[in-house]
């Protein structure tokens, strides 16, 4: 124990010790801390009430050193010893006594006093680092309630507990509602203990006692179910929610409840992980506005209703009645007439006459206590009354007994007494006017007076004759225009100040000259400028320009003189200085304009929009950062597809040099076995298979980057649907026969019926669709267990979508309706010429489970694993053909079968083909003839083996590629040309040219055609194009010189890129030369050359 004293003792920092088994006791303190006491300034709240709160914590035994509190302008650090004792020691350094943050900092960064910040002088003081928070250091309270809440009330003993414990939230909330003057309470923790300001007192009365600190039941004050609509409202949407105009009674000095009106509004207290820590509940007193209102309404209503009347009777009914159904202020209302024995000249012998008070009327008083006349104490009253009105009081004792009836609103203490006299000055009547309790006396002195300044008008009116009451009437509704004028004058306004006051919107009016007239506060604060720097800045709106940034001063200043050149609206976005950043500011300004168009006002709105201005330049950087990545994509796609295609194009043509050499039977041949010969045309075949496999998965996988990329459109064109059909399946007839498959093609009923001719429709991509589910049906029957291998293919019609049930598939939902790109006006046909035709593709191969099905026409997808081993494919094509029906306005479904087989149905839209275009055709006729099915027998032959000669054709090929370029030159010889010519890129192309009977310098080697290979070392093969029909314009070259593209680039953009370069045709790779030939044969008949025009490509025999 002594060896603890004596640290103590030594240590330099203020220091005491506690027992914990004594609370609020300390048994030993050092010099430093009595020499600390000593110096604290006059206003410190004292030690002693600061200590139980300390003695609190130490009985806690807290065992490492814990914060304690704050006294004196410092933080106090306590640690429990195990023998029972707590010591509790602060900081050596001390607070300043100045207005900045003191020396000990708390952990933060604070920067010295004296120390000067950018443009700032050195004794102005950092707002930034000034200390406020009196729960910190409570020298800072300044204010009575204030200091009462830090030195007097004990808040030990309420729910709430001491401040030091307060959570950090709380203060600087506490702090926030202390300062202001308006009523503020904070509802804390989920049984709303309340914090409220000096203000909420008088709200509270004499429940305030027990209140503070501790829950709002507890402290007597209950909420309102509409308080908990709004909580309930608020913790929903979490938004701050507003009840306006409530109803609210208020204590007294003489123990009377007032009544009072005002607006409530809930705000949430949000904690830093999000959650609601409690509620801020402000009051706006809204009682003047609400008293004022009603009194205007009363008003109104009676000025209205003693228009109708034409008699005194009639018109003291309508006051009364007025009074006490209208009027808030008014517990009852009661009207006594006044009878004279002698007639009445002027007003100076209205005293002279005997006088009687009957009790005309009366309203919310039992008139049961009264006689048909007045009692002798209100006659007197009467009687003493000139032109004034008077208020008897109870606590004057001036209020006869009578009058003082018990209401739903309480003791009635107040009564005015109105006289309402004639025009010639002589008494009439008396109003006795009970007045509501709980409304304060001296505010319904205006009121009472101007109800005997209505009632007076309205006998004068009343008693006058008919001309003069009719200009009366006039003179009197527009007295009254004129003041209901003023009054929604007066609450426009009060209501637009509101408004500015709570939008979130900036809001500004400059006057005809420019001059500001009115900015609200979101305005100010968005333009970071006080309300007299605006107005001082405001010529031409100039106010802006001084915070626009450079680059939007002459765009800004410009949009906004507009309105002042004749503009009726605009809209405008710039960029706003805040200090260090810039804000994005976009707004709406109106120019309003008398009838002659002279500029009154100009107002306008401007909100902050930063952040959608930040979420936009995001959104357009992933944009083009999305684009560059599909760019790069379809460039990749584009080069794998060009370096794949080279070689199958090579392999193709060799394969078909292999095939062309060997004879179809092994027994012509002397020099190989016959099983050898066999087995060379054998591999030559599954060769030139492979090659059209892979030929058809890169264009799988160009297909889908178009559709990827949206650009797939359809290109329509006359075609007869059976013909269509038939030359398609034209194309598998050697398939069909080397797997011993039976084709049918049948005609279904709905076709005869609907009358289909010439249609128009997109016949490549149908063409897609149909080899795809031509393709997989010989693929999936060719290996099938059955005997019987066929594939039935039905053609049908209708003039409405069909359904599945009418199909006999169940369809694949669509994809994306709006893909749909089948417009009948741009055809240059109607809507009621639409048609829909149905195909579908039967086969009697493996079939289909319900499993494979549902995922069959998805993206790289196959019907099983197994699939793949077996049979190959990419997975796209299905999922190709899809999209493409889909895009010609149908829809594609399936019914499978294991070990049966599958039918694949879809339907697409078209049109009939209009008349002006259509060739003539007559349908029934072409069913008799055909008849509703055709055959196609697996014993015909497979289609013509041609051989063309075109021996006499000048051929010069231009090819890069030194193995395409051997194969090709070895093709076209074979194929008969005696006349080839080579270049390996453009420029040497054009240097042959030169050389050419073209030429007009030129010698006389002829040219019939070019085949012009497209991508190409030196100069390009478009490049050269371009060049060649340049030469051609200029008359350089004599005539049109044919250019036929080989190319490996295959997308439709980059064919047309080739034919508006100057190419004629296009043909990619990789390509069968008998199609080539027939791609010459019909450019020389367009464009015959003096060199051949006797040696037309024919078919040899």
């Amino acid at each position: 124990m002594d060896m603890i004293r004596e640290l103590v003792l030594t240590d330099d920092r203020p220091t005491f010790i506690l027992d914990n088994a004594t609370p609020a006791q300390i048994i030993f303190k050092n010099a430093a801390f009595d020499n600390f006491v000593a110096a604290l300034a006059p206003n410190t709240p004292l030690f002693e009430p600061w200590l139980p709160s300390v003695s609190t914590m130490a009985a806690r035994a807290v065992s490492n050193p814990t914060f304690m509190g704050v006294f004196g302008g410092r933080h106090w650090t306590g640690k429990s010893l195990d023998c029972g004792w707590t010591v509790v020691f602060c900081k050596k350094a001390s607070w300043t006594t100045s207005a900045h943050k003191p020396s000990c900092n708390h952990g933060l960064d604070t920067p010295s006093p004296s120390r000067n910040h950018g443009n700032m002088a050195s004794a102005e003081p950092h707002i930034t680092h000034q200390l406020i928070d009196w729960t910190i250091n409570p020298s800072l309270a300044v204010d009575p309630w204030t200091r009462y809440l830090v030195n007097d009330y004990p808040w030990q003993s309420t729910a709430i507990g001491p401040i030091v414990f307060w959570p950090s939230l709380l203060r600087s909330h506490a702090v926030s509602i202390m300062s202001n003057p308006q009523p503020r309470c904070i509802f804390w923790g989920s049984d709303f203990k309340m914090i409220y300001n000096g203000a909420w007192v008088r709200r509270l009365g004499e429940m305030h006692g027990t209140a503070l600190g501790n829950p709002v039941a507890q402290g007597g004050q209950g909420l309102h179910d509409y308080h908990y609509q709004q909580i309930r409202h608020t913790m929903k949407h979490g938004m701050a929610a507003t009840v306006r105009d409530v109803e609210l009674l208020l204590p007294v000095a003489d123990g009377r409840m007032e009544e009072t009106y005002h607006n409530s509004v809930f705000t949430p207290i949000t904690q830093d992980d999000g959650y609601c820590a409690g509620f801020m509940f402000e009051y706006e007193d809204t009682t003047p506005t609400v008293y004022k209102t009603n009194r205007d309404n009363v008003i109104a209503n009676i000025t209205q209703r003693v228009s109708r009347a034409e008699s005194l009777d009639a018109l003291w009914s309508i006051f009364v009645d007025a009074l006490h159904t209208k009027s808030d202020d008014v517990s009852y209302a009661m009207l006594y007439t006044v009878d004279r024995q002698a007639p009445i000249t002027g007003p100076s012998d209205d005293h002279l006459a005997s006088r009687v008070y009957s009790l005309h009327t009366a309203r919310g008083i039992d008139t049961s206590r009264f006689g048909p006349t007045a009692s002798t104490d209100l006659e007197s009253v009467f009687s003493s009354l000139e032109d004034n009105i008077i208020l008897l009081e109870s606590r004057g004792s001036t209020l006869p007994s009578g009058l003082s009836v018990d209401t739903p609103r309480g003791l009635v203490f107040s009564a005015y007494v109105i006289p309402v006299t004639s025009n010639l000055g002589a008494h009439l009547a008396h109003v006795v006017i009970g007045m509501n309790p709980r409304r304060p006396i001296d505010e319904n002195r205006t009121f009472v007076t101007s109800l005997q300044d209505l009632f007076v008008r309205s006998v004068a009116v009343v008693c006058l004759p008919e001309e003069r009451r009719m200009v009366e009437d006039a003179n009197f509704a527009l007295l009254d225009q004129l003041r209901l004028t003023r009054v929604k004058a007066e609450k426009n306004a009060e209501t637009f100040e509101r408004m500015g006051r709570n939008a979130p919107a900036g809001m500004f009016i400059y006057d005809g000259e420019g001059n500001a007239t009115y900015a609200n506060d979101a305005c100010l604060k968005l333009f970071g400028m006080t309300s007299a720097e605006w107005f001082n800045a405001s010529a031409r709106l100039s106010a802006f320009r001084r915070v626009l940034s450079e680059q939007d001063h002459d765009y800004s200043q410009g949009r906004l003189q507009t309105l002042f050149t004749g503009a009726t609206s605009i809209d405008y976005s710039f960029q706003v200085k805040q200090d260090s950043k810039t804000v994005w500011v976009e707004g709406i300004a109106f120019a309003e304009r008398d009838e002659t168009g002279n500029l009154v006002s100009v107002q306008g709105w401007v909100s902050d929009v930063s952040h959608r201005k930040f979420a936009e330049s995001i959104k357009d950087e992933r944009l083009q950062e999305a684009l560059a990545n599909k760019e790069a994509a379809d460039r990749f796609v584009d080069m794998v597809s060009h370096e794949v295609r080279n070689p199958l194009s090579s392999m193709l043509l060799l394969v078909e040099t292999i095939l062309s050499v060997l004879p179809s039977e092994a027994s012509t041949l002397t020099t190989l076995a016959p099983e050898d010969v066999a087995t060379i045309l054998s591999a030559a075949q599954t060769i030139a298979l492979c090659i059209h496999h892979q030929k058809n998965i890169v264009n799988d996988v160009l297909e889908l980057s178009k559709l990827d990329s949206n650009l797939m459109e359809l290109s329509f064109e006359s075609s007869r649907p059976l013909d269509f059909l038939e030359r398609n399946l034209q194309m598998f007839s050697a398939d069909l026969m080397a797997a011993k498959i039976e084709s049918l093609v049948q005609l279904l009923p709905s076709y005869q019926e609907t009358l289909v001719g010439a249609v128009l429709m997109d016949s490549s991509k149908m063409t897609q669709v149909l080899v795809n589910l031509l393709t997989n049906a010989i693929k999936f029957t060719r290996d099938t267990k059955s005997n019987t291998r066929k594939i039935t293919i039905s053609l049908g019609a209708s003039s409405s979508r069909p359904t599945g049930s009418e199909l006999g598939v169940h369809l694949v939902p669509l994809r994306d309706t709006s893909k749909a790109k089948v417009d009948a006006q741009l055809l240059g046909t109607h809507e009621a010429d639409a048609l829909f035709l149905h195909c579908s593709v039967a086969d009697t191969g493996c079939g289909l489970t319900p499993k494979e099905i549902s995922h069959l026409f998805e993206r790289f997808s196959q019907a099983s694993p197994k699939t793949h081993k077996q049979y190959g494919g990419s997975g796209l094509g299905l999922f190709i053909a899809r999209e493409l029906i889909e895009l010609h306005g149908g829809q594609i479904g399936v019914k499978g079968e294991t070990d049966v087989g599958s039918t694949f149905t879809f339907y697409i839209k078209v049109y009939r083909e209009p008349p002006t275009t259509a060739k003539s055709e007559s349908v029934q006729p072409e069913a008799n003839e055909r008849g509703t099915t055709r055959r196609k027998s697996s014993t015909q032959p497979s289609g013509r083996k041609a051989t063309f000669s075109i021996k006499n054709l000048h051929i010069h090929l231009v090819e890069d590629n030194l193995i395409t370029l051997k194969v090709m030159k070895l093709q076209l010889l074979k194929a008969g040309c005696k006349f080839l010519t080579t270049s390996e890129n453009g420029q040497q192309a054009l240097d042959d040219l030169a050389t050419s009977e073209l030429d007009a310098r030129g010698d006389s080697e002829p040219v019939s055609i070019i085949l012009l290979d497209c991508e190409m070392p030196i100069m390009d093969g478009l490049t050269c194009a371009r060049r060649i029909r340049e030469l051609e314009r200029i008359g350089d070259l004599t005539r049109h010189i044919p250019i036929i593209a080989i190319t490996a680039n295959a997308r439709p953009q980059q064919i047309n890129n080739a034919i508006d370069a100057g190419m004629d045709e296009v043909v990619t790779k990789p390509f069968d030369m008998v199609d080539l030939v027939d791609r010459v044969e019909a450019l020389i008949r367009k464009w015959p050359s003096r060199s051949d025009d006797r040696g037309v490509a024919t078919p040899a025999g």
